[in-house]
């Protein structure tokens, strides 16, 4: 039987302090413990992140590491949220696909949906491809109802099968998809929401939020 390792409150491990450990988690592989970064703010870890520095800071660190490289190449200037966000969409796109400790994986890497050569390994190459788009969609929609969506939900992350939409529209482009009939042809929100030429967050409130009805809400976007 392995000896359990110690670990007491005020411990240092890089960035992070020690502040107690989680006894009762419902997690029996993992011990999980409350950390305080350098920059103030505490979190929960587990022990292995912590001893292996995998998890070095509360995420701040990565963050200035991101800034400083690539404010070098002029494109993410200092407190630039809008790139930081775009750099986190890239992140959170590869650990979906293949962390198998990620709570998503099931739903893309494990159903076999993986991230595009170009992509995969090149944040530089993501952002040549998206970026333009996305701050678009922000100026559009806003920073909190822009996310990374697939056209196609068993394709893979690649350049002609992303777009940038609002997460209430994401959260309906799932193999359960409803799709909508009207005159003869059948779309979904976010499709028809281009076809009217509308943010495609202002159709879904229509019919969703303010359920007016399918004629109605497309009677109003089509003015």
């Amino acid at each position: 039987m392995s000896r359990k390792i110690e670990v007491k409150k005020g411990d240092v491990y890089n960035n992070l302090v020690i502040v107690g450990e989680i006894i009762n988690s419902e997690n029996k592989t993992n011990r999980f413990f409350i950390c305080k970064c350098n920059c103030g703010k505490k979190f929960k870890t587990t022990l292995t992140h912590i001893r292996t520095g995998h998890t070095k800071s509360c995420g701040c660190l990565l963050a200035k590491i991101l800034e400083k490289r690539n404010t070098k190449h002029g494109f993410l200037q200092k407190k630039d949220k809008i790139s930081l966000k775009l750099y986190y969409a890239w992140q959170g796109m590869k650990k979906r696909c293949y962390n198998k400790n990620n709570s998503g994986y099931k739903h893309y890497g494990g159903r076999g949906i993986m991230v595009c050569e170009r992509w995969v390994n090149s944040f530089e190459n993501f952002k040549n491809d998206m970026f333009l788009a996305f701050k678009k969609h922000i100026k559009e929609n806003g920073n909190k109802n822009t996310s990374l969506d697939r056209i196609n939900n068993d394709g893979n992350y690649e350049p002609s099968n992303v777009r940038w939409t609002v997460r209430s529209i994401q959260n309906k482009n799932k193999r359960n998809t409803k799709y909508i009939t009207w005159n003869g042809e059948t779309m979904c929100v976010a499709d028809w929401a281009k076809f009217f030429k509308i943010p495609p967050i202002t159709l879904w409130q229509r019919l969703y939020k303010q359920k007016l009805g399918v004629e109605e809400s497309f009677k109003r976007s089509s003015k």
